[in-house]
């Protein structure tokens, strides 16, 4: 999510004839084969279902630490024999989620690579054109979620494509036979042109599932000291343009209301998803470039860390399609 936009800044429009059921042609599921991404890789083949797609289960064999000469490493004949038990895994694991899954009609597929885990789960989506990656996260709690490091939240920075996370659970929380009812579905905006991505993404998705939309603006007084006449009038600004938004959602034949509160962006997302239990956040970012990549603190990243619930970051991707029928 980019700043706030001034009043003078041009933005995009949400044009209602381009709001259709999502198809994703290609999911990625990246999984470590722990408890934890099997929720994941749940949550993807009910999206490859619900949207018509092709799933392919992902799994990265990262070398140890000690193994700085791969050439060297895999002429060990156990080397080679550990890697060779990780793929057998791999497979195996793969037919127990699709033992899982009701609907056997979903197109399934493996994969396996060898190296850091968040580089090659971008390579494959890349390789595979994939126009969806999901991804488990560790589940961060305390200082830890203000360390960086954590493979989904690399995957979100350098992927082309659009990357769903969904969160750790406890043990008994967990279900990884529970199918994904997406019946409401908090889409954060800040009003920005970068921002209609994710809206069209989450609009399609509310079509797909006949899911709740809910488009809301948090208003971020500026740090600047500004009359309150300008103030007044850039939230008047705000509201007139985030109802425009949902009134375009509406005429499409979606079902969205909308809403604006006054505070810091992350934690009054954080705060209203608390509030709502939505079962999905839909957040637009753009794809972090150069030195860009390497600095923490966005708005998307910090809800990634924060929130209860899965998160898309929404990004512009033309192989995603839309269908009409």
């Amino acid at each position: 999510m980019s700043a706030q936009p001034s009043l003078e800044e041009p933005v995009g429009t949400l044009n209602e004839s381009e709001i259709h059921s999502l198809k994703l042609r290609t999911i990625l599921a990246a999984t470590d084969l722990s408890p934890n991404s099997l929720v994941a890789l749940q949550y993807a083949c009910d999206l490859a279902k619900l949207t018509r797609g092709t799933i392919i289960v992902l799994h990265v064999f990262e070398l140890p630490a000690f193994a700085s000469k791969p050439e060297i490493y895999f002429s060990s004949r156990d080397a080679t024999f550990e890697v060779e038990e990780t793929q057998n895994a791999v497979l195996e694991r793969l037919h127990a989620i699709r033992d899982r899954i009701v609907y056997p009609h979903v197109p399934c597929s493996s994969s396996m690579r060898i190296g850091p885990p968040y580089e090659e789960i971008v390579h494959e989506a890349d390789t595979r054109r994939a126009d969806l990656i999901v991804v488990g996260s560790q589940g961060l709690n305390g200082v830890h979620r203000f360390l960086m490091g954590s493979t989904a939240e690399r995957v979100c920075r350098y992927a082309a494509c659009s990357v769903l996370v969904v969160p750790h659970k406890p043990a008994s929380q967990r279900n990884t036979t529970r199918k994904l009812k997406l019946r409401k579905i908090l889409v954060p905006t800040d009003l920005s042109e970068n921002s209609l991505t994710a809206i069209n993404f989450a609009a399609g998705l509310a079509k797909s599932s006949d899911a709740h939309l809910t488009l809301f603006h948090v208003f971020q007084i500026p740090d600047y000291v500004a009359a309150q006449s300008d103030i007044a009038a850039a939230q008047c600004w705000a509201l007139d343009r985030l109802h425009s938004l949902r009134e375009t959602v509406t005429a499409s034949g979606g079902k969205c209301d909308a809403d604006m509160r006054t505070g810091v962006p992350y934690q009054e997302i954080v705060r209203r998803s608390g509030e709502d239990c939505p079962d999905l956040i839909v957040v637009g970012t753009q794809r972090a470039t150069g030195i860009a990549r390497c600095l923490m603190g966005s708005t998307a990243e910090r809800v990634l860390r924060h929130a209860p619930c899965p998160v898309l970051v929404a990004r512009n991707n033309r192989r995603i399609t839309s269908q009409t029928n």
